[in-house]
């Protein structure tokens, strides 16, 4: 069950699509942190331990493959979770999100109860 010191990582440059992913993941019992660009999360990470990250793979500047290859080459944080999320359909970038370090990719248009789902059993694969 998702507690209060389980703090989940929200990157991406859309607000409202933080938003909606900060209300469904609070309503499931986990503390957000939204952040919109890739340097605010580095920074957030500074600060302390992270349950799971959820970010966009496609971003201005630092995308959510340039975050994935971050967290995996820090041995302080290359446990955390990371789940990408893309508008994309194409199979290749799923495949190349995963092999930067994603746990999992999703696709932007599921229902944020699989968002939830995801970021819950992210622990326990």
């Amino acid at each position: 069950m998702p507690g209060p010191t389980q703090l989940v990582l929200i990157v991406d440059d859309d607000e409202m699509w933080r938003m909606l992913a900060r209300v469904a993941l609070g309503r499931a019992g986990f503390r957000c942190e939204e952040c919109p660009s890739v340097k605010a999360a580095m920074a957030v990470l500074a600060r302390g331990p992270v349950f799971c990250i959820v970010t966009d793979l496609r971003m201005p500047e630092l995308d959510g493959l340039d975050l994935c290859r971050m967290v995996r080459s820090d041995p302080t944080l290359a446990d955390i979770p990371i789940i990408v999320m893309t508008s994309s359909t194409d199979e290749a970038e799923h495949r190349t999100a995963r092999e930067a370090g994603a746990h999992l990719t999703l696709r932007k248009d599921v229902e944020f109860k699989q968002v939830v789902s995801a970021v819950r059993f992210s622990r326990n694969p």
